[in-house]
């Protein structure tokens, strides 16, 4: 299956942040009470809502008290797939296959997650094709998975047939439909998709649409830029989002067996501890000598700033960081020089013109000739001409604005070039409920997913806890460094002024010593 294009939407409706949610800050107590279908309703509400680093903290919480479980390991491996954590999912599902007969719900966490290794021979042998001549409507399921494993596999036209013959067998399905929606997203054909999803629509006009349904039309609305109705469709699907919270917070904020249990950020201190541990973020970083060469002959620097290492080293390992450093800490540093290292583009999400120019006009010019910038200011001749540059690969660092990202040529000329790291400065602008927040920052997700498996550097000079959580649920998980605020050029004096004149005097005196 196609991943997944949409990972927040813009318009919500609700009182509060979704980082100050009790559902994504349960107690453990609450969370060893849960079972049956309460349990049930917060995972699929984490799992729709794309809250999956949360969602896996929980999982593993409750298969340490029940470790045998069959649902909860299939419920991590479905995760772990989520998070893009493919072998790791394989693993517990070739574990659970060896111990029981698969299941359709495994078989299906299987497809996902060979898509997503790029195991195509293990795809196609997922999945042989039904006998035609004992078609019957019981064959509808057959054809179903015989079509999902051709669409994975990147058959294209088989999957087509496939999903026309359940049409032919079962008129009635809407399996068919969305997956023939689905199947036109995924081949560029936007207008048929529509087309597709909105017949479902109609057939089925005595219920509601689900979620999924609405963010597929939403997708396809957006690749035809009908900005009115990816509007329109984002705010019903807020609108859902929304009413789903609140309905399972009054359940859990009601709990009377824990309530006076101390709330611990369990998801995120597993799930964060567990990408950490793995990304081996406390071990010591060493640079290569080029780097050294590069801060010094073209940087004219003597040595990094505290910090500087830990990030660059990460970055130029590969690893997804998020880097929390004040202002003149050297961020910029920490992307411009790995970029001329890396063998592919750096791609800088910047939310300001002016923040573009600066930087590029302060590159060393080494680097200042192999970086571009592409904004609203340039003519569409020089926008084609820079496109046709960032294709042929002739730069290194390309400054752009979010809004950028949710234009498909520009995405297909970064993937002819490739991308080498993608950075996001400003990071704490996803955060909904900031005041910087840019909504083009919430398609940072969905470019990540079209460009494929690219590191990314998040950077902020500020991000409270929740935003910190806010960021990696909206960018991936990332190893997080985080720098000391203290600035000894800087502090705060208070002197008391009788009257008006008494002050301005003051000022002057102190702006005298200054200069």
């Amino acid at each position: 299956m196609k991943p997944t294009r949409s990972v927040a939407c813009v318009g919500m409706d609700v009182g509060k942040p979704l980082s100050d949610s009790i559902l994504l800050s349960l107690p453990t107590a609450s969370l060893d009470l849960l079972r049956g279908d309460r349990r049930t309703r917060l995972i699929t509400w984490l799992d729709r809502w794309g809250h999956h680093l949360f969602l896996l903290g929980y999982v593993d919480r409750w298969l340490d008290e029940q470790p045998e479980s069959v649902t909860l390991r299939e419920i991590r491996a479905r995760t772990l797939v989520a998070l893009g954590r493919a072998d790791e999912a394989l693993i517990m599902l070739d574990a659970l296959d060896a111990e029981r007969p698969r299941t359709q719900t495994r078989w299906l966490i299987r497809l996902h997650a060979l898509k997503l290794a790029g195991d195509r021979a293990a795809l196609l042998a997922l999945g042989p094709e039904p006998d035609e001549e004992t078609e019957t409507e019981l064959d509808v399921s057959a054809w179903l998975r015989y079509g999902d494993v051709c669409r994975a596999a990147g058959k294209q036209e088989e999957a087509a047939d496939a999903y026309g013959r359940i049409a032919e067998l079962a008129p009635e399905s809407t399996a068919s439909l969305r997956r023939l929606a689905e199947l036109a997203l995924d081949t560029g054909d936007a207008a048929a998709a529509r087309g597709q999803i909105e017949t479902l629509f109609v057939r089925n006009a005595e219920r509601r649409p689900t979620v999924e349904e609405l963010r597929l039309l939403r997708d396809a609305c957006r690749d035809l830029e009908d900005t009115a109705a990816v509007r329109s469709l984002d705010d019903q699907i807020a609108r859902r989002e929304s009413e789903e919270r609140a309905v399972l917070e009054a359940e859990f904020g009601h709990d009377e067996d824990a309530e006076d249990a101390t709330h611990s950020p369990l998801p995120l201190s597993i799930a964060g501890a567990l990408w950490a541990g793995e990304r081996g973020s406390g071990s010591e970083v060493s640079l290569p000598p080029d780097a050294y060469t590069l801060l010094s002959q073209e940087f004219g620097l003597r040595d990094f700033r505290p910090n500087q290492v830990q990030v660059i080293g990460n970055v130029l390992a590969g690893h997804s960081t998020l880097a929390i450093m004040p202002t003149g800490a050297g961020k910029s540093l920490t992307y411009q020089l790995p970029a001329m290292l890396l063998p592919q583009a750096t791609l800088v999400v910047s939310p300001l013109i002016a923040l573009m120019k600066d930087q590029i006009d302060g590159l060393p010019d080494a680097l200042r000739s192999h970086a571009t910038a592409i904004n609203s200011s340039m003519t569409m001749t020089e926008v084609r001409e820079r496109m046709r540059g960032i294709a042929a690969g002739d730069y290194k660092l390309v400054y752009i604005a979010p809004e950028r990202l949710r234009q498909r040529p520009f995405l297909h000329a970064l993937k002819r070039a490739g991308v080498s790291l993608f950075v996001v400065d400003e990071a704490h602008c996803v955060s909904m409920w900031g005041l910087s927040f840019r909504p083009d920052y919430l398609f940072i997700r969905a470019a990540l997913d079209e460009l494929g498996n690219v590191p990314v550097l998040a950077l902020t000079a500020t991000a409270s806890a929740e935003t910190q959580g806010e960021i990696q649920e909206r960018l991936g998980p990332m190893v997080q460094v985080t720098a000391s605020v203290f600035r000894p050029n800087l502090h705060f004096e208070v002197r008391r002024a009788g009257n008006r004149e008494e002050k301005i005097t003051a000022v002057v005196a102190l702006c005298r010593e200054i200069v």
